[in-house]
């Protein structure tokens, strides 16, 4: 057996807020790398980044542009989404 990833179960409510939101601008989550970051005043950033994108490419690849949302984790709020440069 591989492990394939990992997640906190703290940040689960987080991240499924995240795909959500993801999903309501078109996207789809299996196209991407999700990264989890820890933000001040108890965030979770969960941002989306594409699968193909080259090493040391600056910017969203054609047609996979990056995608950021930033969750409140004791409320589950979305406090900011937005695409990446």
């Amino acid at each position: 057996m591989k492990v394939l990833s990992t997640i906190d179960g703290r940040h689960l409510a987080a991240t499924e807020t995240a795909a959500r939101e993801f999903r309501a601008v078109g996207l789809s989550p299996e196209d991407y790398i999700i990264t989890l970051i820890e933000g001040s005043a108890d965030t979770v950033i969960v941002v989306f980044t594409g699968r193909d994108r080259p090493r040391g490419f600056r910017g969203s690849p054609p047609g996979l542009p990056g995608y950021e949302v930033v969750v409140a984790v004791k409320t589950g709020e979305v406090v900011r989404k937005n695409f990446v440069r």
